[in-house]
């Protein structure tokens, strides 16, 4: 997944992006799940994270939220300052 500098993510914004969908995370993060405000369902969906007065914002490999929203491997955490997917994180946590 291609994470957004913050020139990026304010680009995005300002723009008022489309909220698909949201939920909550294992721990705890509130995912928002965005249309692209100028390519629309074309384009894969946006995940954003806020945490600690940060926008995190990636674009996912992903064009509709059943996936990430319904199978737990593709859950999107925020994890050391990086949006991984669940199944990522955890082989991650494997290996150290």
């Amino acid at each position: 997944m291609k994470h957004l500098s913050q020139n990026q993510i304010a680009s995005i914004f300002a723009l008022s992006p489309f909220e698909l969908d949201t939920m909550t995370n294992s721990l705890g993060q509130k995912v928002r799940f965005l249309e692209h405000p100028t390519q629309g369902d074309s384009y894969p969906v946006l995940i954003h994270i806020h945490e600690e007065g940060t926008d995190h914002v990636c674009i996912s490999e992903f064009f509709e939220t059943y996936d990430m929203t319904e199978i737990d491997d593709y859950t999107p955490l925020l994890v050391n300052g990086k949006i991984v997917m669940a199944f990522e994180a955890e082989q991650n946590t494997q290996h150290t």
